[in-house]
């Protein structure tokens, strides 16, 4: 007596490659669409930045080149959203659909070339925020300046709030710095914040060897009062010199201050780049500034997974054999991708729950969400 054949038939090699193909297809024009607009939007925010001045042609190019390098990690999982419904769409409407399910191939075999190419986008994502990111993200940052600044050098501000101290200062990289202003406020019950000492130096550079800065064409002023301050000649250069090795800051301190900044407004920066922010003692003295490293870390470690996601939630909520399934489908993947964005960012405001939760908690739940849909599905 034989056995009954069984109904479940997997997808052939060829069949799978012709699906991948047309994926990759569709993700190629998805993601040209996506960055056209991306592009457009910095066009219309940054190009009047230009005109009229006289910038080499090769360094606006440049600019809105790294500017795109930049938009690629959050337009990779909308490009991967909008290409895995375009494309079960297009099956849909020319019966691919029942061909497959009549076949007996399941959705879950049906999904394995959304799935393939988007773990390798995501694999793709997290190289890219490791070595490429970087280096465009500073690139477009030092031309965009530069022009703002019509010269090479760049304006700094930083306040060092654990220390109270405020340096501003002008900078080329590799050379010293110039036009120096470094202020020490106080803080007392009588006066309140108030300037404690000033210095302006025509430059100053940071000795590696003695590890203390070294001001040159100084002027040191102490205050008595937050407006009335008197100049001390006297102590000009013993005074300041023996302050300068008091100073525990470096321009290692600077740089990390200026990524604290640019992860404050949202800008990934690779995970080395956090960890050395992590490690600094002054930053560690701020309260709130570990929570939220802690939290971005987490956070970045898990944004790659956004693109599995993207997947997960469009391809098996479209693959239906009837064309208003697959548009409610497609509707329901795009309100859940905002309402995953949303809720992702919203757990990066809480400040009461621990790092490793609120970086990775929305992203792993959305993951399992579209895991158990997809087993469903099947």
């Amino acid at each position: 007596m034989s056995e009954n054949p069984t109904t479940k038939r997997y997808l052939s090699k060829r069949l799978f490659f012709i699906v991948l193909k047309d994926f990759i297809t569709y993700f190629v024009c998805c993601l040209v669409l996506v960055m056209a607009i991306f592009l457009v939007l910095d066009l219309v925010d940054d190009l009047g930045d230009f005109t009229g001045k006289k910038i080499p042609g090769l360094d606006i190019l440049t600019y809105f080149v790294c500017k795109q390098a930049q938009n690629l990690i959050p337009v990779l999982p909308i490009s991967l959203l909008l290409a895995s419904m375009y494309c079960i769409y297009n099956y849909s409407k020319h019966n691919e659909i029942i061909a497959m399910r009549a076949m007996g191939i399941s959705v879950t075999q049906a999904c394995a070339p959304f799935i393939s190419l988007a773990l390798i986008i995501a694999s793709l994502q997290f190289i890219f925020t490791q070595f490429l990111s970087p280096y465009t993200t500073e690139k477009a940052d030092r031309i965009h300046q530069s022009v703002k600044n019509m010269k090479r050098s760049i304006n700094h501000t930083i306040y060092l709030e654990p220390v109270k101290r405020k340096w501003f200062y002008n900078h080329i990289p590799g050379q010293p710095y110039s036009d120096v202003n470094l202020t020490q406020n106080a803080v007392s019950e009588s006066k309140g914040i108030y300037h404690k000492w000033n210095i302006i130096a025509e430059h100053a550079q940071y000795d590696t060897k003695k590890k203390l800065w070294i001001f040159q064409n100084l002027q040191y002023a102490e205050y008595e009062s937050y407006d009335d301050f008197k100049y001390n000649e006297k102590k000009n250069y013993v005074f300041v010199k023996e302050l300068a090795k008091k100073l525990p800051e470096t321009p290692t301190t600077f740089q990390n201050y200026r990524l604290l900044n640019k992860m404050k407004a949202g800008i990934i920066i690779p995970i080395f780049q956090i960890d050395q922010v992590l490690k600094d003692q002054i930053i560690a003295q701020q309260i709130g500034n570990i929570h939220f490293l802690k939290k971005y870390y987490w956070y970045h470690l898990a944004l790659p997974l956004s693109c599995i996601i993207a997947v997960l939630l469009a391809a098996p909520l479209s693959f239906s054999s009837q064309r208003s399934g697959v548009m409610l489908g497609i509707l329901q993947s795009l309100v859940l991708m905002v309402v995953f964005i949303c809720f992702r960012e919203f757990f990066m405001t809480l400040n009461q729950i621990p790092p490793l939760l609120a970086g990775t908690v929305p992203t792993l739940i959305f993951l399992v969400l579209g895991l158990i849909g997809l087993t469903k599905k099947t």
